[in-house]
Parts: structure tokens; C-alpha cells; sequence
């Protein structure tokens, strides 16, 4: 998660449009982290996939603003619950 602060902040990710993040020990807090990623306007794939999200991270995620362009988002084993 403290990764994710430092990425956050980089400028040079504004054309990103791909962005391969599984396996990567990312938690609620973690995700909570890119709701203020602007570089995330472009993003249009975004793979999450293996990680510690649970259900408080994918309530963050679905609170960024920058997503618009998403096409793609891959959650597999995030350690969600049924509700």
C-alpha cells in the first residue's frame, strides 16, 4: 500500500492506459489511495486481481472519479464476501 502513495504522485503516468497491478498486497487502504489518481483519467484496464481488497476497497473504487474510460477491470480473488 505505501507503493501506491508514491505511484499516486507520479506525473509521468498520464497517458497510461493499461495498468497490471495483481499480486501485489493491495488492501482497502491501498485503493482508497487511487480515488485521488488523476492519471487514472486514461486508464481504460485496470487488473487487481489476487489482492486483499475485500469489500471496503471495492466501496473505494467504486467512488473514483477518474475511471471513466474504464473498460476493462479484473477482480479475481480480491476477498470480497457475498453481499
Amino acid at each position: 500500500d505505501n507503493g501506491i502513495l508514491h505511484f499516486s504522485k507520479c506525473k509521468f503516468l498520464k497517458n497510461l492506459e493499461n495498468l497490471l497491478l495483481n499480486n501485489n498486497n493491495i488492501s482497502s487502504k491501498g485503493i482508497k489511495l487511487f480515488r485521488k489518481c488523476e492519471f487514472l483519467r486514461n486508464l481504460k484496464s485496470f487488473y487487481l486481481s489476487n489482492n486483499n481488497i475485500g469489500d471496503k476497497g471495492i466501496e473505494n473504487l467504486s467512488k473514483c472519479e477518474f475511471l471513466s474510460n474504464l473498460t476493462i477491470l479484473e477482480l479475481l480473488k480480491i476477498n470480497i464476501s457475498d453481499k
